[in-house]
């Protein structure tokens, strides 16, 4: 289980030692993560991948945890509040040996490779292809203008202010 507050470097070391670990030998390794831990979770199984020497084979699953709160009322006469909470979750399996690719979230070890080799799809239909590439899509917020006023002026004004004096009453 990885936790917010867990260091990435150590979770993976730990895991390269389990996989490299010749005498228990481990079938895979489950990286899980729950609410803020999930973008941990992710981060460490890609470290761990783009590491490893041999392939592994992926299976995410993510789900959320349903978390019930009662909020007693600080007034009298005020019912009990129920509070509902979907916390998400993800499960990331990995394993160097081969797992049923048709699984629902199943990733070869070539997937990657194969992703960022294929040429972007084309739609004849579409004229916005590439996005940013005409002048009117170019802008589309406007620039909030610069203040111009160096940290001294502002200075000025804020110990201005504090004495009851307005900038423009500077003689």
């Amino acid at each position: 289980r990885v936790k917010k507050n867990a260091v990435l470097h150590n979770v993976v070391a730990y895991a390269e030692r389990l996989l490299s670990d010749k005498e228990k030998p481990t079938d895979g390794i489950l990286f899980v993560g729950v609410g803020p831990a999930c973008s941990k979770a992710i981060a460490c199984t890609e470290i761990l991948k783009s590491r490893h020497k041999v392939s592994l084979n992926q299976v995410t699953r993510a789900c959320y945890k349903r978390v019930e709160e009662y909020w007693e009322p600080m007034v009298d006469n005020l019912d009990r509040l129920k509070v509902n909470r979907d916390i998400p979750a993800i499960f990331l399996l990995l394993s160097e040996n081969i797992i049923d690719d048709k699984l629902l979230g199943y990733q070869s070890p070539d997937d990657r490779c194969r992703f960022f080799n294929q040429d972007p799809p084309t739609n004849s239909s579409d004229k916005k292809t590439n996005f940013g590439s005409d002048a009117s899509s170019t802008n589309i917020f406007k620039r909030k203008p610069k203040n111009n006023t160096n940290s001294s002026d502002q200075k000025r004004n804020r110990n201005q202010k504090k004495k009851g004096k307005s900038a423009d009453d500077d003689s």
